[in-house]
């Protein structure tokens, strides 16, 4: 009998200590708030008004839906759907519930004005998978700077665009 619980206790800490150790694991470097700032902001020459514009254009350039711009607060919300499709709902085998049956990519634009002919810009960008009843199975935050510095790039090309046409 003692042996008995013994080996439950034993397999319990084991349990516990492995649960622990793979909680603990992380899948990539974890990046300071610094760091993060670094790769989600850049600073544009260009007014405030060519660079909202011209990140509103590029968005829309990447196939993004705007659902909100206001330039007096200074923020662009707009969102992008990857739909796996029917095939992937269909092949489910719980109750037609798809552990994924899209992907939504959200983005926000944030804007802040240094001065006359220079502005801030700031990107957010987020990943939520869902399942076919509409829940999200996993949400994650987008970092790749290779993502933002493509985006960066398109926007300011954009802004200089605008601003030798005196926009």
């Amino acid at each position: 009998m003692k042996m008995t619980n013994l080996k439950k206790c034993a397999t319990t800490i084991f349990i516990l200590s492995t649960l622990f150790s793979l909680s603990a694991c992380q899948t990539g470097p974890k990046l300071s708030p610094m760091q993060k700032r670094q790769i989600t902001t850049r600073v544009l020459e260009g007014t405030y008004n060519n660079a909202f514009g011209a990140t509103m254009t590029v968005l829309q350039d990447h196939e993004y839906v705007i659902k909100q711009a206001t330039k007096e607060t200074g923020l662009i919300t707009a969102e992008v759907s990857r739909d796996s499709g029917f095939w992937a709902k269909m092949a489910s085998n719980n109750n037609g519930i798809s552990s994924n049956a899209g992907t939504q990519v959200e983005v926000s634009a944030t804007f802040s004005k240094l001065n006359p002919s220079t502005t801030e810009v700031r990107l957010a960008i987020q990943e939520k998978v869902y399942n076919s009843v509409g829940g999200v199975t996993r949400s994650k935050q987008i970092l790749e700077q290779e993502v933002f510095q493509t985006l960066f790039n398109d926007i300011k090309v954009e802004v200089k665009r605008r601003e030798a046409f005196g926009k």
